[in-house]
C-alpha cells in the first residue's frame, strides 16, 4: 500500500512553494497524495487561487474554511487557526494520513503541526530554522518543535533546527523547493510574457509585492503608500501583486482599489509559470516578498527588499535593503536600475538555496523513512 502523504496549503505564495512537492509524490509509485486547501485560497478577494490548483491537475481531498474575507487582523489570524485546528482534526481522524507535510511559517501549517502532533500522525517541515522577522518567526520554530522529520533549505537553517534540540538524523538539507519550478521548467518567452503584460519591448518594468507586517500592522497602509508614491515618480511599467491576507492586508487591498496610478497594474495573483517568467525579464522587484530573497538570484534580478519583514533570512549579492521612507526606496530602486557596480554585482550572485531537486529529494525520503515510536517520541 502506498504511504498517505497529507499537504495543508492556504496561500498563494506557499502553494508556489508546495508545487514541485506535490508533483513529486503525485509522480511517486509509493506515494498517495492529499490534498487540503484551506486560507486566501479560498477567497474571492484574493482571487480565488484554488482555481489554479485545480488547473494543475491535483485533486483536492478537503476544503477548509477558516477565513471569511473579514477584515483582517490579529484577531481573525488567530480565529483561523483555531477553526483550521478543528477542520484538520476531523480530516486526519476521518483520511488517516501516514504523514503531514507542514509548510513555511503560516498560521495554517502550525495548526496542521498541532493536530498532527496530538494524533501521532508524523509531521514533515519544510522550510524550517529560516529567520525572517515578526510573528513569523515564533510560528515557524514552533511548527519545528512540532515536527518529527525537517526539510530545511539551507545549512544555516539546518543547524538552527539541531540548535532547537531536533533529532540530527531527521533533518534534511534539500534546499528551497521554490528553485525546482525555475531550474526545471521553460519558462515563456520575453516576447509572450511582454505581450500577455502589455510592457512595451526593451521598456524597463517592475515587479512590486508588499505585505504587511504582523507586528507593524497600523502602519501597513502608511508604508505602503510611501512604497507608491515612489514608483509614481520613477513612472516605470509596474506589475503590482496584491498582499498576502495577514493582519492589515484588507487596508492595503482597499488602497489599492482606490489609489489608481497609470504606470501600475494591479494583479490579485498570477499563474505560477507566468509569474516565474515575470521575473526573468523584471528590471527590479520591489517590497518585502521572500521570492527576492529565494528566487530572485536564480534569475540575477536586483530586489529592493522593504522594511523588517525578511530580516534575518540568508542572501545572495542582489539585495538592497531599506526602510519604509520614500526618498530611500526611490534611491535605492536607482541604485538597482542603474548602478554598474551593483549590477555586475548581482550577475554573478549565487543562491544559498539548493540545486533544484527537493521535491523529489521529500517524496524519497517520505517513501522510505521509517514510520515508528522513535520517529513520534521527541
Amino acid at each position: 500500500m502506498p504511504r498517505k502523504i497529507c499537504l495543508v496549503t492556504g496561500s498563494r505564495a506557499e502553494y508556489g512553494l508546495s508545487y514541485p512537492i506535490l508533483r513529486a509524490i503525485q509522480n511517486h509509485p509509493d506515494l498517495e497524495l492529499q490534498l487540503i486547501v484551506t486560507g486566501m485560497h479560498l477567497l474571492p478577494v484574493y482571487g480565488n487561487t484554488i482555481d489554479i490548483i485545480k488547473k494543475d491537475g491535483f485533486k483536492i481531498n478537503a476544503k477548509i474554511k477558516n477565513q471569511d474575507g473579514e477584515k483582517t487582523s490579529g484577531t481573525s489570524m488567530a480565529k483561523a487557526i483555531a477553526k483550521c485546528i478543528e477542520g484538520l482534526a476531523n480530516h486526519f481522524q476521518k483520511n488517516k494520513p501516514d504523514i503531514i507535510i507542514s509548510m513555511t511559517d503560516l498560521g495554517f501549517s502550525l495548526a496542521a503541526a498541532i493536530v498532527g502532533s496530538h494524533m501521532n500522525i508524523p509531521v514533515a517541515h519544510v522550510h524550517g530554522g529560516d529567520v525572517s522577522g515578526s510573528v513569523d518567526d515564533a510560528v515557524r520554530h514552533a511548527t519545528t518543535k512540532f515536527a518529527h522529520i525537517h526539510f530545511p533549505i539551507s545549512k544555516q537553517s539546518a543547524d538552527r533546527i539541531i540548535k532547537m534540540g531536533e533529532d540530527p538524523s531527521k533533518v534534511y538539507n534539500v534546499g528551497a523547493p521554490g528553485l525546482d519550478n525555475i531550474l526545471n521548467q521553460k519558462l515563456y518567452s520575453e516576447k509572450k510574457i511582454r505581450g500577455k503584460y502589455n510592457i512595451a519591448e526593451n521598456s524597463e518594468y517592475i515587479i512590486f509585492i508588499q505585505h504587511p507586517v504582523s507586528l507593524e500592522e497600523k502602519q501597513s497602509k502608511v508604508h505602503y503608500i510611501e512604497t507608491l508614491l515612489a514608483l509614481e515618480e520613477l513612472k516605470i511599467p509596474t506589475i503590482l501583486i496584491y498582499p498576502n491576507s495577514d493582519a492589515g492586508s484588507s487596508d492595503v487591498i482597499e488602497l489599492i482599489e482606490s489609489k489608481k496610478i497609470e504606470c501600475i497594474k494591479p494583479y490579485k495573483n498570477l499563474d505560477r509559470k507566468e509569474y516565474l517568467s515575470l521575473l526573468k525579464y523584471a528590471s527590479v522587484l520591489v517590497g518585502n516578498s521572500s521570492s527576492g530573497i529565494l528566487e530572485a538570484p536564480s534569475f540575477h534580478l536586483p530586489v529592493v527588499n522593504i522594511g523588517t519583514r525578511q530580516k534575518g533570512r540568508e542572501r545572495a549579492g542582489n539585495v538592497i535593503d531599506t526602510g519604509y521612507n520614500r526618498e530611500e526606496i526611490l534611491n535605492a530602486i536607482k541604485i538597482a536600475l542603474a548602478d554598474e557596480s551593483f549590477r555586475e554585482q548581482v550577475s554573478q550572485c549565487r543562491s544559498p538555496y539548493g540545486n533544484g531537486t527537493a521535491g523529489k529529494q521529500i517524496a524519497n525520503i517520505l517513501s522510505t523513512i521509517i514510520l515508528d515510536h522513535s520517529l513520534l517520541e521527541k
